[in-house]
Order: structure tokens, then sequence, then C-alpha cells
């Protein structure tokens, strides 16, 4: 049986503190984007105090989904 190499220690994983701000920095960034084009282009300026208050709940319903979604694919292209 050939002997194996010694390649030195392991690498150490990144933190997982690191990753998670990491992929809560993008996906906030990427989730205030369709936030804004959200408003921008669907919503438009609102009548009343409660339509304002469900527009904003709609943008950041998106843009949470997004920030959730697109930092899982960061964590599971980094991990697999």
């Amino acid at each position: 049986m050939p002997a194996e190499e010694d390649t030195g220690p392991a690498p150490h994983p990144p933190s997982a503190v690191r990753v998670a701000v990491t992929a809560g920095l993008i996906g906030g960034l990427i989730g205030a984007a369709m936030s804004a084009l959200v408003n921008y282009a669907l919503v438009g300026l609102p009548g009343s105090t409660a339509v304002n208050v469900l527009n904003h709940a709609i943008s950041g319903l998106l843009s949470g989904f997004l920030g959730g979604f697109f930092g899982l694919l960061m964590y599971r292209r980094k991990h697999d």
C-alpha cells in the first residue's frame, strides 16, 4: 500500500459568525435594493398612513425573504 502524504494540518473552517455576517450584509444589500425597487415600481406614493404601513410590510417581507434566501445560498456554496 502506498504511504499517505502528510499535507500538514487541516485548514480551519471559517468562523460561523464571520460567514453569517458576510451573508447577512450581502443579503441585506440585495434585500434593500429589492425593497427600493418594489416601493418605486409597484407601490408608488401612499394615500394614507395605513397604506404606507402596508407598503413597508410588503417590501420588508420581500427584503427579508431575499436576504435569507441569498444568505442560505452563500452558505451552501461555501460548505458543499
